[in-house]
């Protein structure tokens, strides 16, 4: 990049932070003055927990989950809990962690496409993985069929391993699902 894309994109990255510090002050005011009742305000501090792990607090997000779990035990079987609990660990570079526990949502949550998306995203990077990724994004889409990201994502992997013919039906086939989004056209 250059030096002024480079700047550009570190400026709108300290904006990004503002942002999310100003979010998780405003969520914090809120849990304080609900007398951090963690089990009436799960949305409040699974959100809360969102944007620490964006702000790079793992401590302070696994800390409030925490409390969400001992508060309501069973909203410990919550996905979106689940689900921040994988960000962190592969976010904290533990990644047998995040599988883990992707596969664990998997398995509790077979109609919902989120768990198979994060795990696609993470195992995306490790070409062992590739055929794991494949099946998960071909679940996300069946559940998903809009999701452009997924559809996307599956093309890049196809077109890494060198698979271009296969790689370009995929994507035909996402934009046979989606036939006015131009997003996926640009690639063809």
């Amino acid at each position: 990049r250059g030096t002024g894309q480079t700047a550009k994109a570190d400026e709108l990255a300290e904006q990004r932070k503002t942002l999310l510090r100003d979010a998780a002050n405003s969520m914090k005011r809120i849990i304080d003055a609900n007398g951090d009742d963690a089990a009436s305000g799960l949305p409040v501090h699974r959100s809360y927990a969102g944007v620490l792990t964006d702000l790079g607090q793992y401590d302070e997000a696994e800390a409030n989950i925490a409390k969400v779990a001992a508060a309501a035990a069973e909203k410990d079987n919550d996905l979106q809990v689940t689900l921040l609990r994988a960000r962190i660990a592969a976010a904290r570079k533990d990644l047998r962690e995040a599988r883990r526990l992707l596969d664990q949502a998997v398995d509790k949550h077979p109609g919902n496409f989120e768990p198979y998306w994060q795990r696609a995203q993470l195992n995306s990077n490790d070409p062992s993985l590739a055929p794991g990724v494949v099946r998960d994004l071909t679940k996300v889409t069946a559940l998903r069929p809009g999701m452009t990201e997924a559809w996307g994502l599956w093309f890049d992997l196809l077109r890494s391993q060198g698979k271009l013919s296969e790689a370009l039906a995929t994507l035909r086939n996402g934009v046979l699902a989606n036939p006015g989004v131009r997003e996926l056209r640009q690639f063809l």
